[in-house]
């Protein structure tokens, strides 16, 4: 079993990387309408 700690941290750690995703898939969106626009 968890401590309430350790939750918080696994939780501020998920949102992170959660985040980092979440522009990581924004950018490779932008990229890709340049891209369909430049045709």
């Amino acid at each position: 079993d968890m401590s309430k700690d350790e939750h918080h941290k696994l939780s501020a750690r998920v949102q992170e990387l959660t985040d980092k995703l979440i522009k990581e898939v924004d950018q490779m969106l932008v990229a890709k309408e340049r891209e369909i626009k430049q045709v």
